[in-house]
């Protein structure tokens, strides 16, 4: 997997209060739901996992909406991202979908790939 997140520890306290958070059971779920998505896609390939889709197939197997493409246009030129990051980014939008069961990229999963991103560069440069 392509991403990178930090958890800061979390005050006993605030482990005991309820939460409306999405249950475990449903997470793991969707986790495993995406896998089979991602599996059955590569079948007869060399590759089981959105991260190791080649960039000469990203068009194939990442198919964006015209909303998601230009959210990626802006950024890329706001934030100068190199190809190499797109390519991750576009990938990592992919998984994303997979984990709503959906075909298409829209514009929330490239949003949501960037915020992994800008907080994942964020960590690093404070390190």
């Amino acid at each position: 997997m392509d991403l990178r997140v930090e958890v800061s520890n979390i005050p006993a306290e605030t482990l005991l209060q309820t939460s409306d958070a999405e249950p475990s059971i449903n997470i793991r779920e969707r986790v495993m739901n995406s896998k089979k998505i991602q599996s059955e896609r590569f079948i007869g390939f060399d590759y089981i996992s959105n991260a190791e889709i080649p960039s000469s197939k990203l068009k194939t197997w990442c198919v964006m909406s015209k909303q998601a493409e230009q959210l990626l246009i802006q950024a890329t030129n706001l934030q100068s991202i190199s190809p190499r990051a797109c390519t991750r980014i576009i990938k990592v939008a992919r998984t994303i979908a997979d984990l709503s069961s959906l075909d298409q990229i829209d514009e929330q999963h490239i949003a949501e790939a960037l915020q992994f991103r800008q907080n994942a560069e964020s960590i690093l440069q404070t390190k």
